[in-house]
C-alpha cells in the first residue's frame, strides 16, 4: 500500500505542476486579451481535474484495507455517492454522500448522531459475460 500512496503522490505532484503551467500561460493569455486561448487553458485545467480524479479512484481501488478510506485520511468529493462505515449505537455499512464534512446516509431516518469511520468508492456494475 505504500508504494501506491508514493505513486498516488507523484502523481498528484505532476498533476499539480500541470495545473500551475496552464494557469500561467491562461494568466498571460488574459493579459494579451486572447480570450480564445484563456478558454483553452481554462478547459485544460477542468480537464486535467478529472483526469487527477479518475486516477486517484483507480489507485484507492488498488489500496489496502480493501478500499475502506478512513474520513481522516481523504473524503469524497462533495456529493458523490460512496459507500460509508458508520456508527450510531451499532455499526453498519450504507451508501451515502458528504458536504463539507457533513455526512448524508440516503436510507437512513437522520442524520443526527452517526458517526462516519470511513468510505469506499462504489463497485463497477456487473457486466455478464455477453457484456449486457
Amino acid at each position: 500500500m505504500q508504494e501506491l500512496e508514493k505513486i498516488l503522490e507523484e502523481i498528484n505532484d505532476r498533476f499539480e505542476n500541470l495545473t500551475i503551467a496552464d494557469d500561467e500561460c491562461r494568466k498571460t493569455a488574459l493579459s494579451k486579451h486572447n480570450y480564445e486561448q484563456v478558454k483553452y487553458f481554462q478547459n485544460a485545467m477542468f480537464y486535467t481535474e478529472r483526469a487527477k480524479g479518475i486516477v486517484e479512484e483507480i489507485i484507492h481501488k488498488h489500496m489496502g484495507n480493501d478500499g475502506w478510506i478512513p474520513v481522516e485520511e481523504h473524503l469524497p468529493e462533495d456529493g458523490q455517492i460512496v459507500i460509508i462505515s458508520m456508527y450510531n449505537n451499532i455499526k453498519w455499512v450504507t451508501i451515502g454522500s458528504q458536504c463539507g464534512g457533513v455526512w448524508k446516509p440516503y436510507n437512513y431516518i437522520t442524520d443526527l448522531g452517526i458517526d462516519v469511520k470511513a468510505w469506499r468508492y462504489l463497485p463497477d456494475p456487473y457486466r455478464s459475460e455477453k457484456g449486457e
